[in-house]
Formats: structure tokens, C-alpha cells, sequence
């Protein structure tokens, strides 16, 4: 699979990524276009004000070469294993 397929991919099925280090922590990272030789990248960093709780939501839109991208993550996952049934039997 080639680097362009690949970004059409995750802009498909909306996977929040990092790219060359964009999109890392509470910024959300997403592909929103894939054209010849660029993407149109989108950061959306969203916070709660403490007194009111309203949401603030800050978006940022980068377009990036395709030829410059040298780094691409999904971002770190974290998995929860919920105990099943037969440890309890013990």
C-alpha cells in the first residue's frame, strides 16, 4: 500500500493521527482531504472553561505535501481489560 492510499484510508474511516508531530495530546489531529500532492490537515483543540463549562473549541487547518510527510502516528491507545466470569471462581 503506497503513502497516498494509506492517507485516504484514515480520512475514510476519520482516524485521528498525528503527522510530523501535529495532533499530539488533547489536540485532535484529522485528515480531511487527499489531493495529488497535499492534504488538508485540521487540528481542533477543544477545553472546558472552568467556571461556566462551556466548551472552547480552537481549529487550525494545515495543508501539508504529501512529499514532506516524514513521521505519521496513530497516537498512543489505551486498552482496559475488564475481568471476565471464570476469575471469579476461584
Amino acid at each position: 500500500m503506497d503513502l497516498k492510499t494509506l492517507l485516504k484510508k484514515l480520512k475514510e474511516d476519520k482516524t485521528r493521527i498525528m503527522i510530523n508531530g501535529l495532533g499530539s495530546g488533547d489536540i485532535r489531529g484529522l485528515i480531511m482531504e487527499v489531493q495529488d500532492d497535499y492534504i488538508v490537515y485540521e487540528l481542533c483543540d477543544a477545553q472546558k472553561e472552568k467556571h461556566s463549562g462551556k466548551e472552547k473549541v480552537k481549529k487550525e487547518v494545515k495543508y501539508i505535501p504529501i512529499s514532506s510527510i516524514f513521521d505519521m502516528s496513530e497516537g498512543e491507545k489505551e486498552n482496559v481489560n475488564v475481568p471476565n466470569l471464570s476469575t471469579f471462581n476461584k
